[in-house]
């Protein structure tokens, strides 16, 4: 607690040099800002109801479903009825509907967002690196890749910009004081709660960063404890109900499958069933 007092003091001293590594701080952090603006622009500009690329919309609904009804269990507007948010981290789209409720869109919601988590990964990476340029691409780079401009996953794009703050906090932790304990399991927490598909990676990655550092039992314990406060809300029920996850079981059934894992053959020719014909989501093989 000393030392953080004497830090902020530090803030109101005459020393030149303490006054010159603010003003230093200062235009580094509105650098990262301007930046993770400029590169999510395009959001900011569109229009209310945005043409976003395949799965871009989908992404966007479950926003505007919040900002209308809140968070509720199960919706009926998703598919013929939908556990709402119970299988997939929820924090980009809380985070997304939070501000498009201030500002009055989702697309603004979402605008805010990705700026947000850039903003966490940029200051992230440097904090780990002391590189600008490094720190300045590599939220660039991810808001070029695919994942925007032709999936349109925003929760895994969020995950992704917040991926180095996971290393920052494993960091954190292993330094062992209780400040750094506590901000490294919130880091920690924010991409456990944004997309799982980051989770795999980040954690082969830590483990050979840091394969030879281990946190001390009691740090283990204050760890995985800050950490279950902080993601049970999402992760007890989707634990509970784990069973019910597994969306591909309709593959192990051969009359809606079989005959469309046959359909680059190029013996038979294959018919697309017209739009208005009820089993429109299958094609099949021509008898």
């Amino acid at each position: 607690m000393g030392s953080q007092r004497r830090r902020w003091l530090l803030l109101f001293s005459n020393d030149k040099r303490v006054k010159g590594d603010l003003s230093r701080n200062v235009a580094i952090a509105g650098i990262f800002i301007v930046w993770s603006v400029i590169i999510f622009l395009p959001f900011y500009r569109a229009p209310e109801i945005p043409a976003l690329p395949v799965d871009g919309n989908g992404y966007l609904f479950k926003v505007y479903k919040l900002m209308q009804d809140g968070w509720k269990p199960w919706i009926n507007d998703w598919y013929t009825g939908y556990p709402f948010l119970k299988y997939y981290p929820p924090l980009s789209y809380l985070v997304a509907a939070f501000f498009g409720k201030i500002l009055g869109t989702p697309i603004r919601g979402l605008a805010i967002t990705l700026t947000l988590f850039s903003l966490i990964g940029v200051v992230s990476l440097y904090k780990l690196t002391k590189n600008m340029p490094l720190s300045l691409l590599y939220p660039t780079l991810l808001a070029h890749s695919p994942i925007v401009t032709i999936e349109g996953a925003y929760p895994r794009l969020c995950a992704l910009l917040a991926a180095p703050a996971f290393i920052l906090g494993v960091e954190l932790i292993l330094e062992g004081n209780a400040g750094g304990v506590t901000l490294g399991s919130m880091l920690v927490s924010i991409v456990l709660l944004t997309h799982h598909s980051a989770l795999l990676p980040l954690v082969v990655l830590v483990g050979v960063l840091y394969l030879r550092k281990m946190p001390s039992i009691h740090n283990i314990v204050r760890v995985i404890g800050m950490i279950l406060v902080l993601t049970a809300f999402f992760y007890v029920p989707f634990i509970l109900d784990y069973r019910y996850s597994n969306f591909f079981t309709i593959t192990k059934y051969p009359y809606l499958f079989e005959y469309t894992s046959k359909k680059t053959r190029g013996d038979r020719p294959i018919k697309v069933l017209p739009p208005n014909d009820p089993a429109v989501a299958y094609t099949i093989l021509e008898c």
